[in-house]
């Protein structure tokens, strides 16, 4: 159990279950968290829970999922007001004992809660052709990612979601608690006995995990291009770049500033040229994945003109390679740098933060990570940029209309 003494005027306790991924359980762990933190055997409803959680002072769950490595991770996180805030000594207790009925690995599911999640699933899935970008990133995916475990979305897919059960989700969790690993993270001004009480209510416990693999595919021999069409006026481009640099290599603050120079905030070179100067696109971004070792940048731009943007982004990379400019990069470090500080503002940062560090068995405090950020040099970023290299240029683009020709 991790414990952080910060002041804050609400008290978190998270709990992160750890473990493996497959065909069979993946909808069933994408399903799990959001369903078992709404409601409990006694509070059967989502509004007896939601009644409850008012009665503690407006307390809230938030739950998530995602992969690391090899790893799949489940969170579920309760806030609570600051018991001596509101002068409610057991206010605490209560929290605690809401949190395990939530984890207990012999409670009952409510079948109701379960099909109306898994129906909420299947129209959201039905529908994502209206959504454009979240079925570009989708249709991406499938080719930049193929045999790989992130070419399936985390729900599963429709498939998954229509044979998903009741009686798997409950053998799943019951799988779990053999199998997964789990990691409480206390975030407040806590005593020792609070300490002591949530140590013997909430104990992590789980087998010893290894550390997370992080590695991918080499580049494809050619690059693989794929243009698909919709009903949409505009056309929306994905580049995905393989970067074989990890989360543990010594050029990963040099590829996270990479990204950021590239396409990761609103000074990025991509935004300046290819949105500002050339007028190309409405809006463009990069993100950089340290677990699987990839670069990918996203476009919107108008159907006509996205060969153009997709020949300006290569451009543009090109002459990074050939000159990093001085203040792009300091600029760069001064972003990345303001935002690790702004997420010591935030509690819900600290608390994951706290989780990731253990989990990857990194010992570094922040003073030390910004250290590391402002010793990266333009030579650094070009090392990084050698590595770079285009894999997969996926365009989604409007139908021609008559119009288009007027």
């Amino acid at each position: 159990m991790i414990f952080l003494d910060q002041t804050f005027k609400t008290i978190q306790i998270a709990c992160y279950i750890v473990g493996k991924e497959t065909d069979e359980n993946r909808v069933y762990r994408f399903l799990l968290p959001k369903i078992i933190a709404s409601h409990t055997e006694s509070f059967f409803t989502k509004t007896k829970m939601n009644e409850h959680l008012e009665d503690l002072y407006g307390a809230y769950f938030k739950t998530g999922i995602e992969r690391v490595g090899h790893y799949h991770l489940m969170h579920i996180t309760l806030t609570i007001v600051d018991p001596d805030l509101v002068s409610d000594p057991l206010l605490l207790k209560q929290a605690i004992d809401l949190f395990k009925d939530v984890l207990n690995p012999n409670r009952t599911i409510n079948p109701s809660i379960f099909e109306e999640e898994r129906r909420l699933y299947i129209e959201q899935h039905k529908s994502m052709v209206d959504r454009k970008r979240t079925y570009a990133n989708y249709r991406f995916n499938q080719y930049f990612f193929k045999h790989d475990v992130y070419q399936k979305p985390l729900y599963g897919g429709l498939k998954a979601l229509r044979k998903a059960t009741h009686e798997t989700l409950m053998e799943t969790w019951k799988e779990i608690q053999t199998h997964d690993t789990f990691f409480t993270v206390c975030h407040g001004m806590l005593n020792d006995d609070d300490k002591a009480l949530l140590s013997q209510a909430l104990a992590s416990k789980g087998p010893v995990l290894n550390q997370p693999l992080f590695s991918f595919r080499k580049p494809k021999k050619e690059v693989l291009e794929v243009i698909e069409q919709t009903d949409m006026k505009q056309a929306i481009i994905k580049l995905g770049y393989i970067l074989p640099i990890y989360r543990y290599d010594s050029l990963y603050e040099a590829a996270i500033l990479l990204d950021t120079m590239l396409g990761g905030y609103p000074e990025s070179e991509l935004f300046k040229v290819i949105r500002e100067e050339k007028g190309l696109c409405y809006d463009i971004y990069s993100s950089y994945d340290s677990y699987r070792g990839v670069l990918m940048i996203t476009s919107g731009v108008d159907r006509l003109n996205h060969q153009q943007a997709i020949d300006s982004i290569k451009e543009v990379i090109l002459d990074m390679e050939d000159r990093i400019a001085l203040d792009s990069l300091i600029h760069a470090k001064q972003y990345v740098i303001h935002q690790i500080k702004s997420s010591l503002d935030s509690q819900s940062s600290g608390t994951k933060r706290a989780f990731m560090r253990r989990f990857l068995g990194l010992n570094e405090e922040v003073d030390k990570r910004i250290q590391k950020i402002l010793s990266v040099t333009e030579t650094d970023i070009k090392d990084a940029l050698k590595k770079l290299t285009l894999d997969t240029v996926y365009v989604l683009e409007g139908v021609p209309h008559e119009t288009d020709t007027l």
